[in-house]
Order: structure tokens, then sequence, then C-alpha cells
């Protein structure tokens, strides 16, 4: 459980880094990578 913990909270800092930095298109981003933390949620869970 520990692993998956750390590897989600860098997840996140890496997509709020990405944010502050404002390369890519935050509506296309954010859609991408809420689906992808849903389903790393559902198979971690």
């Amino acid at each position: 459980m520990k692993t998956i913990t750390q590897i989600f909270l860098m997840f996140n800092l890496v997509a709020f880094k990405r944010f502050i930095v404002g390369k890519e298109p935050l509506r296309d981003n954010r859609r991408r990578e809420f689906a992808r933390l849903t389903f790393f949620r559902r198979s971690a869970l």
C-alpha cells in the first residue's frame, strides 16, 4: 500500500507541475489524467 500511495502522490505532483507551467492545454489534460486516476484507483483497490 505504501508504494501505491507514493506513486499516486508522484503522479499528482507531475500533473500539478504541468498545470503550473501551462505547456499543455488544461481541459484535455485534466480529462485524460482524471480518467487515468480513476482507473488507477479502481485497479489499486
